[in-house]
């Protein structure tokens, strides 16, 4: 209302976006809503006339299960003990079963109806529909997947129209829709004056190339000056012309001093970096200097050669060594400058300078620049050559490692290892009582499933009683002397407080002759299939 008059509606046929509001309408009208429902509830409540609802008591609820150490198939307890069922049940149960056909013609072992609608030649009990799913998939598959550019674009355009419905989502640069009344909104006509660009690249040339392509006509004066103050790209502005006294290359400012000890080396705590590799490295670095500064000396009246026979005159008794005194003086003649105390000390290493006199055919032999010089330095010495960090401390160094294929491992395993035939890629343990969830444990019980024992208690730590009583129990019968004896045999082998029942069940095994049993299981199994 408060724009009325402000505008002018220069086409009137086109209707505005929104709902129109109603005039003198108030907030406080909008936002309240008073349904006739309502109000009739109002009016029962004055007069008394409303009735009350039932109050509805729940029912008991389910006794709830410990999900706690529940693993995906763990309800076997339930399926080998169910709940006994009363005769009434049974009968009831009975009735509701022989009302079917299948009840009746149902066969061992076979589905019930398996061909309807299937092709009358087709191999029903070989036959498998449906893709054979992947063992394995790879990491890399997983994460990027084989497939083209375009088509993960139009993989993220499923279903693209429901979301910017829902959620208002549009893509870069797409057209927004308002939902405007249609007709008279057209969603197809286009405002402003139509742009020049093309799919294709057509204009592109264009683009690149001035309108004028003429050169320019200007004085020579302006024409130095602009090369001499104006800015050029990828060269430095030099209006003073500065760098034609200079070489080539030359840098101006001092070096950085290099530090003492390095990030590397200061990452290896608890001794002193190898001072011998910094101390190579700066020799090293001086004698490149010196087959730069030889180089650059070289000339056509200078080679190598000539230094060569300057130092073989020093030599008259052939010997291929000169005192450092002939030899300092050549290279000041020739006009060298060299680090004398970092060559020096990389020369006594490598042989070249002996009690005070140079190898001058391997001094030349050393100017070469295809020449390896030395072998690689190691970082750190070589009693500190194998270092492990705080990270890796447990694992000590590489030459302290031990042989632990004897020993048994710490601790308690995540695997099942009592299978007469492990899983292909392990069973892990993911409860506390570890039993075979399977058709095999439901129909033939072991008698670790029945009294539900596991590997675990068969590795537990006993006390001396308990070993002699649970063996009594089953049928052995130690002389005297005999059990104290094999019980002291398993406390060396377990080397723990107690002994466990695998350890000594075994050292019977070994030890003792075999028991004689009360019942045969042939005996059993006889019996039963009869």
């Amino acid at each position: 209302m408060t724009n009325i008059g402000k505008f002018v509606d220069r086409c009137p046929i086109i209707c505005a976006a929104g709902k129109i509001t109603k005039p003198n309408v108030s907030v406080r009208e909008v936002l309240q809503e008073y349904q006739l429902a309502d109000g009739i509830d109002a009016l029962k409540n004055d007069f008394k006339v409303q009735k009350e609802k039932a109050s509805h008591i729940p029912d008991k609820l389910a006794p709830t299960e410990n999900i706690r150490h529940r693993g995906t198939k763990d309800r076997i307890l339930n399926s080998l003990s169910p709940e006994v069922k009363t005769r009434y049940q049974e009968f009831i149960t009975d009735l509701k079963e022989t009302t079917y056909d299948s009840y009746w013609n149902k066969t061992l072992g076979k589905t019930c109806n398996p061909d309807p609608g299937l092709p009358k030649g087709m191999d029903i009990m070989n036959t498998t529909f449906g893709d054979k799913s992947m063992g394995d998939i790879p990491l890399y598959e997983v994460v990027f997947p084989n497939i083209s550019r375009y088509q993960v674009l139009l993989n993220s355009q499923v279903n693209h129209d429901n979301y910017k419905r829902l959620f208002n989502d549009y893509n870069p640069g797409e057209k927004i829709d308002r939902n405007y009344y249609r007709p008279p909104y057209n969603p197809n006509n286009c405002a402003g004056v139509r742009n020049k660009y093309r799919v294709s690249g057509a204009g592109v040339a264009c683009a690149m190339n001035w309108s004028d392509p003429d050169p320019l006509i200007r004085s020579k004066r302006q024409t130095d000056y602009l090369d001499k103050y104006g800015l050029k790209t990828g060269e430095a502005n030099d209006p003073t012309g500065v760098r034609c006294c200079i070489p080539k290359g030359h840098t101006f400012g001092k070096l950085t001093e290099r530090p003492m000890h390095g990030v590397a080396d200061l990452l290896k705590p608890g001794f002193d970096p190898s001072i011998h590799k910094r101390e190579t490295l700066e020799r090293l670095a001086s004698l490149n200097l010196l087959r730069q500064n030889i180089k650059k000396r070289f000339s056509p009246n200078f080679c190598v050669a000539d230094l060569y026979n300057r130092f073989a005159e020093y030599d008259q008794g052939r010997t291929k060594f000169i005192s450092m005194e002939n030899f300092y003086d050549v290279i000041s003649c020739v006009k060298i400058n060299m680090n004398r105390e970092n060559l020096e000390s990389l020369f006594q290493d490598v042989g070249i300078i002996r009690a005070g006199k140079i190898n001058y055919p391997k001094f030349i032999e050393a100017l070469c620049f295809d020449l390896e010089f030395g072998k690689q330095l190691d970082p750190l010495p070589k009693e500190r050559l194998y270092y492990c960090s705080e990270y890796c401390t447990a694992n000590s160094d590489l030459k302290s490692f031990q042989n632990t294929d004897n020993v048994r491992a710490a601790g308690v395993t995540s695997y099942r290892y009592d299978l007469v035939i492990p899983p292909k890629r392990g069973c892990e343990s993911e409860r506390d009582n570890l039993l075979i969830d399977d058709v095999k444990a439901l129909i033939d019980r072991s008698i670790f499933i029945q009294y539900d024992i596991s590997y675990r208690d068969m590795f537990k730590q006993r006390s001396k009683a308990f070993i002699k009583s649970l063996f009594e129990r089953c049928g052995y019968q130690f002389a005297e002397g005999s059990f104290d004896t094999l019980y002291s045999m398993a406390m060396c082998e377990d080397k723990t407080d107690g002994v466990c029942v695998d350890t000594f069940y075994k050292l019977i095994k070994k030890n003792l002759s075999p028991m004689i049993k009360i019942v045969d299981e042939i005996d059993c199994l006889s019996t039963r299939k009869s």
